[in-house]
């Protein structure tokens, strides 16, 4: 079964307790290009999925996501994946998200929840989440990224299995943040 963050429902959060800063920690434009992985394309942006993910074998039913990518190499009950929601606030800036997303992830029973340091993605300051969930039996890991577009904010929130090491998770986030870009 593929789950998603937050029943994909787009929320983020954080505790207050890693600080954020209004400057970005780290920056896409000094990464080099990533040309490896599936090209997603969705509603004003392009990215590159990691080697080895790609589009879910199965739809997920009720779901409005403008794209979804799955690591079609798990094994471990869990699909690792990352969906890219639309905020229905529309563009918001990343001190919003931050408190928008708090609320909504503690709202919703998240554990762990924390708002860390911004970083840029294509250009734009991103504001980044995380939190501990859990669904049915299974007990995950997600980071959102609420990254900001002209007239849109987008919502990309990687969830990982337990069994996911932080080296795993910070290469796939990497190789998605690193790839996106506005389309024309």
């Amino acid at each position: 079964m593929i789950l998603m963050a937050a029943l994909a429902a787009g929320c983020g959060g954080g505790d207050g307790d890693d600080s954020s800063s209004s400057k970005p920690d780290s920056s896409s434009s000094e990464s080099p290009a990533i040309t490896t992985g599936q090209e997603v394309s969705g509603t004003g942006y392009t990215f590159r999925a990691p080697e080895g993910w790609g589009d879910p074998p199965q739809e997920v039913p009720g779901m409005q996501l403008d794209s979804l990518v799955v690591d079609l190499g798990d094994d471990d009950g869990f699909n690792d994946n990352l969906n890219v929601l639309l905020s229905p606030a529309g563009p918001m800036k990343a001190s919003q998200a931050e408190t928008a997303g708090k609320n909504e992830l503690t709202g919703i029973g998240a554990s762990d929840v924390k708002v860390h340091d911004r970083t840029e993605v294509a250009g734009r300051e991103t504001a980044h989440l995380s939190a501990g969930m859990s669904l049915n039996d299974a007990v995950y890991e997600i980071d959102q990224y609420y990254i900001a577009g002209e007239d849109q904010t987008y919502v990309a929130t990687f969830s990982f299995s337990k069994t996911a090491s932080a080296d795993q998770r910070q290469a796939a986030i990497d190789h998605v943040l690193n790839s996106w870009s506005w389309a024309d």
